[in-house]
């Protein structure tokens, strides 16, 4: 098997020669690279294959994959004093000067983070965002504890969390799991 296809309502494995009608294109090799007529399991794919390809995403920040446009919008709603550029602000450039640099895209995303309803939208745009890459099931991680700054209980930031990529798997059809991370510098409570 070589790919997984989503169905209205089921998900099943592709074989290769389905893969191959599908539009991709499969080529064989040998050690010595001439075409041997053996068809091989690893598809050449052309770039706007990817994008029709179901994925899995195993490895998802929701605390950096937030919307610009939802930071706008919720950001002046709470009062939040947003800088000129939004994208330089939460998008890190191609090359980091460091992790600190990196990572310090992701605060103004948090400061936008810490109530329950903003989780549960948040959470629902996530999803949205997987389906329209082609992503059929991925994996959702944040720590809860930095998302209790303005009185939220762990559970509740949890509850909201899981709200939004509920209504977001119904939505748009992608399945979603969480993934805590627990801060270990910070209080479990």
């Amino acid at each position: 098997t070589t790919s997984v296809s989503k169905s209205s309502r089921s998900r099943s494995w592709l074989s290769t020669s389905q893969v191959d009608r599908a539009g991709l294109m499969l080529r064989s090799s040998s050690r010595s690279g001439r075409n041997q007529g053996m068809r091989s399991t690893r598809p050449e794919l052309a770039a706007g294959d990817l994008r029709r390809l179901p994925k899995i995403e195993l490895h998802c920040h929701l605390d950096a994959c937030v919307r610009i446009a939802t930071v706008a919008e919720l950001g002046r709603e709470i009062g939040f004093d947003l800088p000129e550029s939004l994208e330089d602000a939460l998008v890190a450039p191609e090359v980091c000067r460091d992790l600190s640099d990196y990572l310090r895209r992701i605060d103004l995303a948090l400061e936008v983070m810490q109530q329950p309803r903003h989780l549960t939208r948040i959470a629902c745009e996530a999803a949205e965002d997987l389906a329209a890459d082609g992503v059929i099931y991925g994996e959702i991680r944040f720590a809860p504890q930095l998302h209790t700054r303005c009185g939220a209980s762990l559970q509740q930031v949890l509850d909201a969390v899981h709200a939004g990529l509920t209504a977001g798997e119904k939505k748009y059809g992608v399945r979603t799991g969480i993934i805590l991370c627990c801060l270990r510098h910070q209080s479990s409570e």
